[in-house]
């Protein structure tokens, strides 16, 4: 029997994103059956939900999660880092995103602002450099 893509998932759990394909969880896409592959997906999100429990809000495959970047989307993003970087006594704000250029108006300590960098560019591929202002 041969495998054809892999179907990666990724959950919201409380306003984070765990995205599994870096956890190594995936369905394997046996032979391109649609049915088969649905099946062992649905499987996946039911151990999720047995796991996670209330926490898990959301399950979608990874290659349809939107990653276009935008000022909008990438703040949105950092919705969920902002308590963490607010209690270091710090602020972030997106200024523009454009041709794969993130300016980000970022007061505090210089290693949470290397992990804002790294959180951007992990969720938007086409950034590809994030300027602290």
């Amino acid at each position: 029997m041969s495998c054809g893509k892999h179907v990666f998932l990724a959950a919201t759990l409380a306003n984070q994103l765990l995205d599994l394909k870096q956890l190594q969880i995936c369905v394997v896409d046996i032979d391109q059956q649609p049915v088969l592959t649905e099946f062992l997906s649905q499987t996946c999100v039911c151990v999720m939900q047995a796991t996670f429990g209330e926490q898990l809000l959301e399950v979608q495959q990874v290659d349809q999660i939107d990653t276009s970047a935008s000022v909008e989307s990438v703040n949105s993003h950092l919705d969920m880092l902002r308590p963490a970087i607010q209690g270091y006594g710090g602020s972030v704000e997106v200024l523009a995103v454009d041709d794969g250029i993130c300016e980000v108006k970022y007061e505090g300590p210089a290693p949470i602002g290397m992990g804002i960098q790294a959180a951007i560019k992990d969720k938007f591929p086409d950034i590809r450099v994030v300027e602290l202002l």
